[in-house]
């Protein structure tokens, strides 16, 4: 838990962002696949699937560009702090790739229930 509390209190606002936008879509995602009722909305939430992995390799993308600099806030960034930081770009591009999968199963496994039921 203290590591979690630790991410979360050093992350920037674009961490948070993936993290907060792969929660909401998972939870309306779930929402989504059990409340409608055809087959249109189950392939917009396939779509919307993507977001958060895009914003997740965004957010990679952007903290790899910054630790290539070398330069942090307090000056030279260490070979250790930087190792540390390409560590946590992965972690949060792995959060994003979660959340898209696990929307993209909510979404085909409601697809393949509905067809299902309407045979």
């Amino acid at each position: 838990m203290e590591t979690l509390v630790d991410f979360l209190k050093n992350s920037t606002t674009l961490d948070l962002l993936v993290v907060v936008v792969t929660i909401i879509l998972v939870i309306a995602g779930i929402l989504i696949s059990v409340l409608a009722g055809n087959r249109k909305s189950m392939y917009r939430l396939l779509l919307v699937a993507f977001v958060p992995l895009l914003l997740g390799l965004l957010d990679m993308f952007v903290k790899n560009r910054l630790l290539d600099r070398g330069v942090g806030l307090m000056g030279r960034l260490s070979p250790e702090a930087i190792a540390a930081g390409r560590r946590e770009a992965l972690v949060i591009a792995c959060i994003g790739a979660t959340g898209t999968l696990l929307l993209g199963l909510v979404g085909l496994l409601s697809l393949a229930l509905k067809k299902n039921t309407k045979s």
